[in-house]
């Protein structure tokens, strides 16, 4: 089944370029590097395998990548944009309890895990004293029944983290977590959403959360393996549901037309990949830009059919033309 990933890194450096870019990979050995104002390719860049995902780093100086190794995904490098040169990095540590990949704050401060398998659960650490690690257990959730397993999402929208919890048929509830909070209060009932008339499963429907210029979107995320546009005969809405954070309730559906796999946020815009509702392996794939402060589509941008990785953050140098990259140990001179 056609499966995107998409990856967001953000930056609050003050050296950096204003301007934002998108990075954009393919899955093949070719990436590209856009102006996030006006979706143009400002540079290629040519590796010497196939890349899974890349991403601005964090203070903008480099992109993380992963590329496969003899066809076997991944192995983590890091592209330092002054000089590109490429260096190996080293795995990122799996986790023996469950918990995920860290969702860095924008500040670097805190690194916020979800766990979702036996019961869900958010650990919060913080990155500059690591003997400081919370982990904080979602109250008065109803018991797990045939419906399915909880399962966790959350992002960051300055210094608080936005925890979503939902299952099977059943909309969930949401939490602010101002950074360092020592326990979750009882969470905000979610009004449901996308419900459809004879098209509940019993697999969990994919959701994302994301937050951006003061607002917070849910949606479904379509392009998964639990994908409803092929199993449902009535038409899945799409776009996102702007949610009041206070009350749980819907404010205003955005984008209706858009089948999103992934939205992310990048200063006042979201940027989404939108699919094909009806083929998503051999139908074109559109990057698409949305006003986050109220859902307006910005721009698209139509890309071939295929799988369609981005990333958005400022850089500290702005690469341009058709770069090739050496491989690892290979310095330019």
């Amino acid at each position: 089944m056609f499966r995107l990933s998409i990856l967001l890194a953000l930056t609050a450096t003050a050296q950096l370029w204003s301007q934002s870019f998108i990075t954009v990979a393919h899955r093949t050995d070719t990436a590209e590097i856009l102006d996030a104002a006006t979706l143009e390719t400002v540079a290629t860049l040519r590796f010497p395998f196939g890349i899974e995902r890349l991403s601005p780093a964090l203070d903008g100086r480099s992109l993380n990548v992963e590329g496969y190794d003899d066809r076997a995904c991944c192995k983590n490098y890091v592209l330092d944009l002054e000089t590109m040169n490429l260096r190996e990095s080293a795995r990122p540590r799996q986790s023996p309890d469950y918990f995920g990949e860290c969702l860095t704050s924008p500040d670097g401060h805190w690194c916020a895990q979800l766990k979702s398998f036996r019961g869900p659960s958010l650990r919060m650490a913080d990155i500059q004293n690591p003997k400081t690690v919370l982990e904080l257990a979602p109250p008065g959730l109803p018991a797990e029944n045939r419906e399915g397993n909880w399962w966790a999402l959350g992002t960051w929208s300055a210094d608080r983290f936005f925890l979503y919890v939902s299952r099977p048929n059943d909309p969930g509830f949401f939490w602010i977590v101002p950074a360092g909070d020592e326990a979750l209060s009882p969470g905000t009932a979610v009004a449901a959403f996308n419900e459809v008339p004879g098209c509940r499963q019993r697999l969990a429907v994919e959701k994302g959360i994301v937050a951006a210029a003061g607002n917070v979107f849910l949606y479904e995320s379509f392009g998964g393996k639990g994908d409803r546009t092929l199993m449902c005969k009535a038409p899945i809405p799409g776009g996102a549901w702007i949610l009041d954070s206070n009350t749980g309730t819907l404010t205003k559906q955005i984008a209706p037309d858009f089948h999103f796999n992934r939205l992310i946020a990048g200063g006042d815009a979201l940027y989404g990949v939108a699919l094909d509702g009806t083929n998503f392996s051999s139908a074109p794939v559109r990057l698409i830009k949305l006003d986050a402060r109220n859902g307006t589509v910005l721009q698209s941008r139509t890309f071939d059919a295929g799988v369609l990785q981005i990333g958005v953050g400022a850089l500290a140098t702005r690469p341009s033309g058709y770069i090739p990259i050496l491989p690892v140990n290979a310095a330019r001179h």
